[in-house]
């Protein structure tokens, strides 16, 4: 316990020193950020925040089915209004990166409207035209204002005096399996302003699993489930609470359970359909259509290498000390240098490059990971500054070359942004074709996106295209797990060009490969 304090110490220790350089006016104009979204706000129009003496969250179900990784969440909310006029509101939802709306309404008394998805333009066109009739569009659009592309909202109308609106939310997700373990956030905290406060909060969490799955660890926050099934492949729990503050997003992991690598195939046929005309004649019935798989593989490499075999490390650390990482996001961009800093083994090697406008270098040649360079570049950080925009392909261009300097082995680059480039180019290609620039040793790149507005495309591309990996949070949840997970990817090999081929060729066709096209063995 003293050990994680002293961690937790350090870590703020060295988030306060690099906010300190920020001016007193640019603080200022921080501080009055819009309030975000977090999963279900509803915003008076007369407010540019959420404002509980007008609209008050007083109901909030959750519900949670996770079933071989296919994430289902369905939320329902019933906001109260405390004032003696009918209100206009926009409703804003924060979703988890990858996961996609699939369900929305609106209630009107005992009706329920569905809501439709549009684009911005379009849905706020149709509103306008929709909304002098008195009824609730109900129409779902993404909003960037807020959340980035993470946040959708819908203006809701007419809320009525006194009265209450009922909101349900469904969307989907497919859970990644890294390292044997599945991870879960719900997004609950807001990224700025204040939290919400719910009259009656439940949480249902039921998790199903063609493998073994051991019990789930809830990650720290107010939302202690009560266990009521734990079986090999089943879990279910459920949480209830009253005047609840929506102070702490809600996540969990939970580990896959199995010996060795395993293969998985579900097939799907639409069912024949014979009309009592082809009876007649069966050399007429047309022949069945044809069907549909999905093969799924999880790979155990644990037993594959002896304990403590990894070759050593050859990593540049590159950090984002742009005034767009601000707050929260630096918080925990220095919680992932920390863990990686700390990560490292002696016989490892690194450097530590921040950037914002420019590139500042730690050092202009590789440094033993000792506990006295890992202090050294801890204390780089503290007496950084913060401010400045940020030009990405120059930062990169930089730390290929410091990682081409390394000796012979594995090169990688660790970088931590939100990878939102406003000097030099913002053209993708150009930016991830500086890993090709000035020849050398191939460079993995290894990317950690921060924040609900981090630009997962420009992350991801540098990532795919140096066969490295891709990660990504919010700036309000725990990332602990998702640091773990991410560190122990660098400098393992990959499992690439995977490839499906049936003993029967014909029998198959149109084969895709989906999600990840490289995969880190897990150790």
């Amino acid at each position: 316990m003293q050990r994680v304090t002293q961690k937790r110490a350090r870590q703020r220790a060295l988030y306060l020193a690099v906010l300190t350089f920020i001016s007193v006016i640019l603080l200022a104009g921080l501080l009055e950020q819009r309030g975000s979204a977090q999963s279900g706000v509803l915003i008076p129009s007369t407010s540019d925040k959420p404002d509980p003496a007008t609209l008050s969250l007083q109901v909030m179900k959750v519900d949670v089915l996770i079933d071989n990784q296919h994430a289902r969440v369905r939320v329902l909310q019933i906001f109260d209004s405390h004032v003696a006029q009918a209100l206009e509101g926009k409703y804003l939802f924060a979703l988890p990166p990858q996961s996609s709306v699939s369900d929305f309404a609106i209630w009107e008394g005992d009706m329920r409207i569905p809501g439709v998805m549009m684009e911005k333009r379009r849905a706020n066109a149709v509103y306008s035209q929709i909304k002098q009739q008195q009824v609730d569009p109900g129409l779902l659009q993404q909003d960037d204002d807020h959340e980035g592309t993470s946040a959708f909202s819908a203006k809701v109308f007419p809320i009525p005096a006194y009265g209450t609106k009922r909101i349900e939310m469904e969307y989907t997700e497919v859970l990644t399996v890294e390292g044997l373990t599945s991870h879960f956030t719900f997004p609950l905290k807001p990224s700025f302003g204040d939290p919400q406060r719910v009259g009656e909060f439940t949480l249902h969490v039921h998790v199903l699993s063609d493998y073994p799955i051991l019990r789930l660890a809830p990650s720290a926050g107010g939302y202690p489930l009560n266990v009521t099934k734990s079986e090999a492949n089943e879990f279910e729990g459920e949480f209830q609470a009253r005047g609840l503050e929506l102070k702490d997003d809600f996540a969990f992991d939970y580990h896959i359970n199995v010996p060795e690598s395993a293969l998985s195939w579900i097939t799907y046929r639409a069912p024949e359909q014979i009309s009592a005309y082809d009876l007649r004649d069966p050399a007429l019935v047309a022949r069945n259509p044809d069907g549909y798989f999905e093969a799924r593989a999880i790979f155990n490499q644990q037993g594959d290498a002896p304990p403590n075999s990894q070759p050593s490390r050859n990593v540049v650390l590159l950090l984002d000390t742009s005034l767009s990482m601000y707050g929260e996001k630096l918080q925990k961009a220095v919680e992932a240098l920390d863990y990686f800093l700390h990560s490292l083994r002696p016989v490892d090697q690194f450097d530590l490059v921040l950037f914002n406008e420019e590139p500042t270098v730690l050092s202009a040649t590789p440094l033993s990971a000792s506990a006295e360079n890992v202090e050294r570049a801890l204390d780089f950080i503290k007496s950084s500054t913060l401010g400045g925009g940020t030009d990405l392909r120059k930062a990169l261009t930089k730390s290929i070359e410091l990682a081409r300097a390394f000796p012979k082995g594995e090169h990688s680059i660790v970088l931590v942004s939100d990878a939102n480039p406003t000097l030099g180019t913002r053209n993708l290609k150009q930016i991830v074709s500086a890993l090709d620039a000035g020849g050398g040793p191939a460079v993995r790149v290894f990317a950690f996106g921060l924040g609900s507005d981090a630009n997962g495309a420009l992350l991801e591309a540098p990532a795919r295209s140096g066969h490295g990996y891709f990660a990504r949070a919010r700036e309000t949840e725990d990332i602990a797990t998702a640091l773990k997970i991410f560190f122990e990817h660098v400098g393992r090999s990959s499992i690439e060009n995977l490839h499906l081929t049936p003993v029967q060729r014909d029998n198959l066709y149109q084969i895709y490969a989906s999600g990840k096209r490289s995969i880190s063995r897990a150790m």
